[in-house]
């Protein structure tokens, strides 16, 4: 009987994955030194992809293939060290975290204990988000990713397989595919090439692919690799090649850690020329884009030589199998779990960057905390085949099941609350966003994902007009108008000034303001009722290009009208002064509320911790009015100028209840005005609802 083809131990792989679990610790811990250190998740969905496929087709060789083993194999090895983390990150959430917080805490448990991370984050994505760093299980995107992955992958394999199809045919039309996905939508929605599964597909089965002709055709692709490098037979090196490759893919992999950043824009700068730039967007090349795309290709292609050169390459031989980089690597999954809950807690707790010393103690306790689960939970229940196996799938499985349940019904009930209550308050939860009542949406049809009337059932007789910035006034402007027996209802997109024809476009997410922003503007000016519009809109951020303060150093914004050779400031004064005489002649009366000063740190710095180990509060919880007074500059001046042309306008100043000679204030009368950086609370929006005068 000839021997089935398999795949053997190679602790040079081990050592790959100590170089991806460290590279992501870089990156999270310290990002300004290990800028791109997130690419190890790509390095980790290579080697998975490898590992996994090389032991499904060596199965489906042998005539062994079972899903029921394969599906009892991936319990075995994600789920108990997943749920001991979960459970860990719950009792840490209830100590250190506050009400808000502690509820979005059991929002993500639920998701990561059903692998929906991925899906959750990418419908959370928007103006009213939390920030990354605030989130304890962010990183279980990328096991959602790969558990979706391999729902699907296995039963695709045994199709193509019984029906005896060509499995490299297969796998390429498969890698194809989901490389072109991943590619043209990186230039139009980052997030959603970021977190969706099949933009993902081809790093994984790029691994497949790798390890079938591992498998079933090493010597002809050695022959051809041969043959392209060397001139004749005589020549023939293999260890030469071998060493080429993994010097070759070590390289791509340092060029990627060394050289991506995070959020960072890659300048698409030899597809400049205006026609070249829809073909641009299409391939993901364009200004702005971001990872994956084709960056995407440094880490992954990188991974794949590496794995590729085998066990006998001098990189592979000498320094992944070091004995401390594979014991790293066996302890790579529970050390991945880890690590990010126990930095990101840390940052909570600070309310900010932690000092060196919290996050090197945050490493040092995760390397023990993986260690520990390695031995005492992940090993015994991986390697402890026996007659109650069964048994103990199912009560791992069942455990994870009752997290998930406890968690979410938690989240839905509030029925546990963190131990510091009284903290619950002091920052406003998110607001939903895009606010969208399909009532309103009735009534008031346009292209704009906003639309929601303060109180439904009075008279609507106002329009507010504009993107997040206008929605924070919302409660506002509707206490205000209530008084008087009336109602507002707020019309926009997220992200996109009120004005006519303008496009606007953050790093990585095409522009969808237009088209809104017209229809908006246009049912507003024929609805006779809506006899008052107010226009409100981060103008600083649009004109500038950027964002403000530490918090949003990564921010970058495109703003132009239909005539591309306008400079921002000179489009906006354009836009606007078009936007408010269309109104005014179909005689409305037009307010502009001005941007509130925007903040340069995070507003939970205002408000006191359950538990800390150096963050004190912020006083004065307040930004020099001078840095305002220069970020908005060019904003104001433009609306000076266009008020000074269309003096029917009328302005209202946040500046003039929020600032003194020096400086401006989130917490005024001991009440906190801000929800984040540049957002008002409800509170906040509340305390301008007698300053209007409309």
């Amino acid at each position: 009987m000839s021997q089935q083809p398999r795949l053997t131990y190679r602790p040079d792989i081990d050592g790959l994955r100590a170089i991806a679990v460290l590279a992501v610790i870089g990156f999270h811990a310290s990002p300004r030194f290990v800028p791109g250190g997130f690419v190890g998740v790509d390095v980790f969905f290579v080697i998975s992809g490898f590992l996994i496929s090389g032991i499904l087709f060596a199965q489906a060789s042998a005539e062994r293939f079972s899903f029921a083993d394969f599906y009892a194999r991936r319990v075995r090895r994600i789920f108990p060290a997943l749920a001991v983390v979960l459970v860990g990150c719950w009792a840490i959430g209830w100590l250190v975290l506050v009400g808000g917080e502690y509820r979005q805490l059991e929002k993500h448990i639920a998701a990561g204990a059903t692998f929906l991370s991925n899906f959750l984050l990418w419908g959370e994505s928007g103006y009213f988000d939390a920030a990354a760093e605030s989130k304890p299980l962010l990183h279980l995107w990328s096991l959602g990713v790969e558990e979706q992955f391999y729902l699907m992958w296995p039963p695709i394999l045994y199709f193509c397989w019984k029906r005896g199809l060509n499995m490299v045919t297969a796998i390429v039309a498969i890698v194809a595919g989901s490389f072109l996905l991943n590619v043209s939508l990186v230039g139009w929605n980052a997030i959603a090439a970021f977190y969706a599964p099949l933009t993902r597909l081809w790093e994984l089965l790029l691994g497949g692919l790798l390890a079938y002709g591992e498998l079933f055709h090493r010597a002809r692709i050695t022959s051809a690799v041969n043959e392209v490098v060397f001139v004749s037979v005589d020549r023939y090196d293999d260890r030469f090649v071998a060493n080429l490759k993994a010097g070759l893919g070590l390289t791509l992999i340092a060029l990627a850690v060394a050289l991506l950043g995070k959020n960072a824009a890659y300048p698409g700068w030899w597809f400049s020329a205006p026609a070249a730039r829809p073909f641009a967007a299409a391939v993901g090349l364009a200004d702005g884009a971001l990872y994956p795309g084709w960056w995407a290709l440094l880490p992954v292609v990188g991974t794949a030589l590496l794995i590729w050169a085998g066990p006998d390459a001098a990189i592979n031989r000498r320094l992944l199998a070091l004995r401390v980089l594979v014991y790293i690597g066996l302890i790579s999954y529970p050390l991945y779990l880890w690590h990010w809950p126990l930095l990101s807690f840390a940052r909570i707790m600070e309310s900010g960057e932690a000092p060196r010393s919290v996050r090197a103690a945050a490493i040092a306790i995760a390397f023990i905390l993986a260690a520990a689960t390695y031995e005492a939970v992940e090993r015994p229940i991986r390697r402890g085949v026996s007659r109650r196996t069964p048994l103990r799938l199912a009560t791992v499985a069942a455990a994870l099941a009752v997290v998930a349940s406890i968690s979410f019904y938690s989240y839905e009930t509030d029925a546990f609350t963190s131990r510091t209550p009284q903290f619950a308050t002091a920052v406003d939860p998110p607001m939903r966003s895009p606010r969208h009542d399909p009532q309103c949406g009735e009534r008031f049809p346009t292209e704009g994902e906003y639309c929601q009337e303060y109180a439904p059932g009075l008279p609507v007789t106002a329009a507010l007009i504009g993107d997040s910035h206008a929605e924070h006034f919302l409660n506002g402007v509707g206490a205000f108008l209530r008084d008087k027996g009336q109602t507002v209802v707020h019309l926009g997109e997220s992200g996109c000034p009120p004005l006519f024809d303008v496009e606007r476009a953050t790093t990585g997410v095409g522009d969808t303001c237009r088209a809104a922003g017209n229809s908006v503007l246009n049912l507003v000016a024929n609805r006779p009722e809506l006899r008052t519009v107010i226009l409100s809109f981060r103008g600083a951020v649009d004109v500038s290009g950027t964002g403000f303060g530490e918090t949003e150093r990564e921010l970058r914004v495109s703003f132009r009208t239909a005539d591309a050779n306008l400079a921002p400031p000179d489009a906006m004064k354009k836009a606007l002064a078009r936007t408010v005489e269309f109104l005014l002649d179909h005689g409305k009366t037009v307010w502009l509320l001005l941007q509130v000063p925007e903040l340069d740190f995070r507003i939970d710095q205002c408000v006191g911790r359950p538990l800390s180990f150096s963050h004190h509060v912020r006083t004065p919880c307040a930004v020099p009015k001078a840095e305002v007074v220069e970020r908005q500059g060019v904003y104001r001046q433009i609306v000076r100028e266009v008020n000074d042309k269309l003096p029917a306008l009328h302005v209202f100043d946040p500046m003039r209840f929020l600032c003194d000679d020096r400086w401006c204030y989130a917490v005024v009368d001991n009440v906190l005005l801000y929800l984040d950086n540049n957002h008002l609370s409800r509170a906040g929006s509340l305390f301008f609802a007698d300053k209007f005068t409309f």
